[in-house]
């Protein structure tokens, strides 16, 4: 297995899937990435701010309640 390169579907920039990666992602039976490392931690963290901040709407909706 020799190493690939890729696209971002994000920002279109070109990126390594090393022969090592591969072989990890076969491993678990996962499919070759489609984002560049930097969209991928830049959509885990808009997915953790969307998550913090429905837990933040839960608890201050519960919190109103109990006050009403």
């Amino acid at each position: 297995m020799s190493d690939k390169t890729i696209a971002c579907h994000e920002c279109g920039r070109e990126f390594t899937f090393t022969a090592g990666e591969q072989e990890w992602f076969a491993q678990r039976n996962l499919s070759e990435p489609k984002y560049c490392r930097d969209c991928r931690q830049k959509r885990r963290e808009q997915r953790e701010m969307k998550n913090n901040k429905s837990s933040f709407d839960a608890n201050r909706q519960e919190n109103d309640q109990k006050a009403a």
